[in-house]
């Protein structure tokens, strides 16, 4: 019984270390690029664009900011966006929570590496992370 105990404790440890080594390395400025897997939308009149290019940075006070650069004919949105919000990392799901405390966006954590991060929002829309000045 003490061996199951202590298996236990070991891997509850280093469950919560690797999940703070991930948000650890989220910490900084991403280029962030959006992609819609459904193509059809551009079949849409006015939409010639199903990818969005932006910046989202990471602070360790729990703060992320989202800069989205929009276009005209993307269907993301047709201007440029500044979002300021929380974040938090929990499990496989990367949150962006309103100032309010409600989950804005939840994605999926898809690929997690210290230069590239790949998340999915709804299995609809790709986010690729890569970070900057590396």
């Amino acid at each position: 019984m003490k061996n199951i105990c202590l298996v236990l404790l070991v891997f509850g440890v280093f469950s919560c270390e690797s999940s703070k080594n991930k948000t650890d390395l989220l910490l900084g400025t991403w280029d962030a690029t959006w992609k819609l897997k459904d193509k059809e939308v551009l079949n849409i009149k006015g939409i010639d664009c199903a990818v969005m290019n932006g910046e989202i940075s990471f602070d360790h006070n729990g703060q992320v900011k989202i800069r989205a650069f929009g276009h005209e004919g993307c269907i993301f949105s047709q201007d440029t966006m500044l979002n300021t919000m929380t974040w938090k990392l929990k499990q496989n799901k990367l949150e962006f929570i309103t100032e309010s405390g409600k989950t804005l966006f939840s994605y999926e954590v898809d690929d997690f590496q210290k230069e590239d991060i790949r998340l999915k929002l709804l299995n609809e829309v790709d986010l690729d992370l890569k970070r900057k000045n590396f």
